[in-house]
């Protein structure tokens, strides 16, 4: 069974490793991730406006209104 940090005695919180603090490790597969989602919701809520409003000849609900909110939202996280 893991360990958790209560059950963790004095030896093996002095077995961990000292921290890095002058060259952290950087996780740097966040960033193509981050943007690699951002474009499949791009697509997938392009592609439900282009059959909402080209293949249904529907008008905007309220529905559309706040997935076009949070897409924006989303996209203005990103800077």
């Amino acid at each position: 069974m893991p360990a958790n940090i209560y059950s963790t005695t004095p030896t093996e919180f002095a077995a961990w490793p000292a921290p890095n603090f002058i060259d952290p490790e950087r996780r740097a597969w966040i960033v193509p991730y981050a943007i690699i989602t951002q474009l499949v919701a791009f697509v997938c809520v392009v592609g439900r406006m282009l059959v909402r409003f080209r293949v249904r000849k529907d008008t905007a609900g309220v529905d559309d209104i706040f997935i076009i909110m949070a897409l924006v939202s989303s996209k203005l996280s990103l800077l």
